[in-house]
């Protein structure tokens, strides 16, 4: 089993409010590649080569450059300007034809003091408590996160800790030790040349829209659009019954942003 993550980040009134999302999506072995010749499909409706990439943010500066470098400017303007479809919906869209659980956390930053790499040890720690339910006891989760720079060690320490100790970097507890049984390494890849990541760049981007939307009230039509269609691959989902969803797979902090978020939720 493998799985996929990546992060969306999005401001709010800066510097006031500050919104993360970290999270992405297990899938099976056996559904990997079934999922890839999914996403080409959608492409090849939408005349894009294979090896050209995809992100949630389709005017994203990386990949405006990587189309630029491979004489593809035009075709990118034409992508994020298509009357005839949108690429991105399609893609969200087709995911519920596959075996995929997305898990998800979501922060909103309220005081300075708390950095954006408490909220990835929080959030990261969250996700790996809830896949440790997810692995089997024959196989190992393969965890593969998208390059950050910045925080690689980071992830490799929130990663160590449960594998080592059986519990989290802040003394979190890990009721279930699957983890502990998996395999003692996490990888890195580069969305950009990675279609598993980057259909999950736009699973969390989808949930990014649903954050902006329960706790700024904006986007309402984009999260009808791209994030209602993702809902039932939540883990936790069970027919709209909202309360086993937050704790299993839509993770919310601070505290006092959980009714707010459930509310929102249950509106869409």
């Amino acid at each position: 089993m493998y799985f996929f993550g990546d992060n969306y980040e999005a401001s709010i009134n800066r510097p006031q409010q500050e919104v993360f999302c970290y999270g992405g999506y297990l899938i099976g072995k056996e559904n990997l590649k079934s999922l890839e010749e999914n996403y080409y499909r959608i492409k090849d409706k939408y005349k894009i080569p294979h090896y050209l990439p995809l992100k949630w943010n389709l005017k994203d500066t990386n990949l405006s450059k990587f189309y630029e470098d491979k004489n593809s400017g035009d075709l990118l303007e034409k992508i994020i300007n298509c009357e005839e479809g949108n690429i991105r919906e399609d893609i969200l869209k087709s995911l519920s034809d596959f075996q995929i659980t997305i898990i998800f956390s979501g922060f909103r930053e309220l005081r300075e003091e708390i950095e954006k790499k408490d909220f990835l040890k929080w959030s990261f720690t969250n996700i790996l408590q809830r896949i440790s339910y997810e692995k089997k006891e024959d196989s190992y989760i393969d965890i593969v996160l998208d390059r950050d720079k910045e925080h690689c060690n980071l992830f490799c320490e929130t990663y160590m800790f449960p594998y080592y100790f059986r519990k989290g970097l802040n003394d979190e507890q890990f009721d279930c030790k699957e983890i502990c049984n998996n395999i003692p390494f996490i990888s890195y890849s580069v969305t950009i040349y990675n279609p598993f990541l980057q259909i999950a760049d736009m699973i969390i981007g989808a949930c990014g829209t649903f954050l902006n939307f329960a706790l700024k009230n904006k986007e309402k039509q984009k999260t009808e659009q791209y994030f209602k269609p993702i809902i039932p691959l939540i883990r936790g989902f069970d027919n709209y019954q909202s309360e086993q969803i937050f704790s299993r797979g839509l993770l919310i902090k601070p505290d006092e942003d959980k009714e707010l978020v459930k509310e929102k939720f249950c509106q869409i």
